[in-house]
């Protein structure tokens, strides 16, 4: 599932193939994409404009139209942006497809149908519509604190929670308690602030390695979890094979040597 280091991949793809070039028409192949807007409706938004820029807010990518409003691309399980020519070159399960005036084709292209393709006034306006906590890669230490405090539960389903910190999903949650050395299982209100305060320093240093190797999981070091995550694999700090359990009904996987269960 695109979580924030791939949903800025492709924040960063829409910026460099898109921007400013005119949009000739607008395709929407399965009407079940959309959210809140009509076909008829994202099409008068885009036909004849241009994209101006981009922004992402955790896992919400975002296009500013030159003429007013932005578009707002989720990208659920299966989502992604692929640039085409010509139409035998269009990618399978294209959903929605922005041809621009000079021939060249964008998709969203969204296998599983978790995707979402909708129309916002901008990002302050998208935060209050999706009720979502600040961006994981630019919430500071003191508000990332804030939002944590009181909390109760697990912290990995909170670090989760896109209402607490928006961005953090199944991956990169186990990832930063691996590194942090935090049992996935253990209660926030455990943690204390300085527990907690690891946590933000350990997740912005996972979150902007995995921006820097463009989310590419193969790229990462040897000490991460993410290119040994998997049944039977050891790991990669102290050799001991990979715990799976379900945690907040997602599968997680820890090492039990070194992220110890909390007691009582």
């Amino acid at each position: 599932m695109p979580e924030l280091p791939e949903v800025e991949r492709f924040r960063r793809y829409l910026a460099q193939t898109s921007l400013h070039q005119t949009v000739e028409q607008v395709s929407v192949t399965d009407r079940r994409i959309l959210h809140g807007v009509t076909v008829r409706g994202l099409g008068a938004a885009l036909k004849g404009g241009q994209f101006a820029r981009t922004a992402r807010h955790g896992k919400y990518l975002l296009a500013e139209l030159n003429r007013g409003g932005w578009l707002v691309l989720h990208f659920g399980m299966s989502g992604r942006l692929q640039q085409f020519r010509f139409l035998e070159g269009r990618p399978p399960h294209s959903r929605v497809i922005v041809r621009f005036q000079n021939g060249v084709h964008l998709a969203f292209v969204c296998m599983r149908m978790f995707g979402e393709v909708s129309l916002t006034a901008g990002p302050d306006a998208l935060v209050a519509e999706r009720r979502l906590g600040p961006d994981a890669l630019a919430v500071t230490r003191a508000a990332f604190l804030e939002q944590l405090d009181g909390r109760t539960g697990m912290i990995k389903p909170i670090l989760m929670n896109q209402r607490v910190v928006a961005g953090l999903g199944n991956l990169y949650a186990d990832e930063i308690l691996f590194q942090a050395r935090i049992h996935p299982e253990t209660p926030v209100r455990r943690l204390g602030r300085e527990r907690l305060g690891r946590v933000f320093s350990v997740m912005r240093r996972v979150l902007r390695l995995a921006v820097r190797r463009h989310a590419q999981i193969d790229a990462y070091p040897s000490s991460y979890l993410l290119p040994r995550r998997g049944d039977d694999q050891p790991c990669p700090r102290c050799g001991r094979k990979l715990v799976r359990s379900v945690v907040g009904g997602r599968g997680t996987y820890h090492c039990s040597a070194c992220q110890r269960r909390p007691r009582g």
